[in-house]
Parts: structure tokens; C-alpha cells; sequence
């Protein structure tokens, strides 16, 4: 059976035990957040967020509406609420 374990907890039990190798630390963190949520799946997608200029500044999440500045390859969950945003 799985078990749901609160994210944080979880991280800070790498960034512990990985000490001094702070790089492998990030490394792990970084896969650790990109994992998928055990939580029933929502889809959403990346909605562009522009100023009142038109310049774009991150995107907001179509599903919670947090707001993310993405670098060039956006995520594939939303951060936040954990939405799959990779279509279909």
C-alpha cells in the first residue's frame, strides 16, 4: 500500500542527511518536486501572465491560479496544487 508523506519533511531529511554535498542535495530536491502527486490527479495548463505592458512575466496555473515565473521549459506540474499540465 502507498503512503502519502508531507513533501517538506521529506526534503529536509535529504538536504540532512546529504550535508556537505549540498550540490546532490539540490539534485534530489529538484527530482523529488518534480515527481507526480499521489493525490487524485487535476489537469490544468499554463496560462501566459503579462503586465499591463503585454510583457510576459511567468504563467499562472489554470487550475489554483498561482503564479510562476517558468524558465524556458515549463514545468510539468503545477508547484502549487500538483495539476498535470502536460495536456493530452
Amino acid at each position: 500500500m502507498r503512503r502519502l508523506v508531507d513533501e517538506d519533511a521529506a526534503l529536509n531529511i535529504v538536504a540532512y542527511e546529504c550535508g556537505e554535498f549540498a550540490g546532490l542535495a539540490e539534485r534530489i530536491e529538484k527530482r523529488i518536486r518534480d515527481l507526480p502527486s499521489a493525490q487524485p490527479r487535476k489537469h490544468g495548463r499554463w496560462v501566459p501572465h503579462e503586465d499591463e505592458d503585454g510583457e510576459h512575466y511567468g504563467d499562472d496555473c489554470s487550475e489554483c491560479g498561482a503564479w510562476y515565473v517558468m524558465p524556458s521549459e515549463k514545468a510539468k506540474f503545477c508547484p502549487d496544487c500538483g495539476a498535470d499540465m502536460r495536456g493530452e
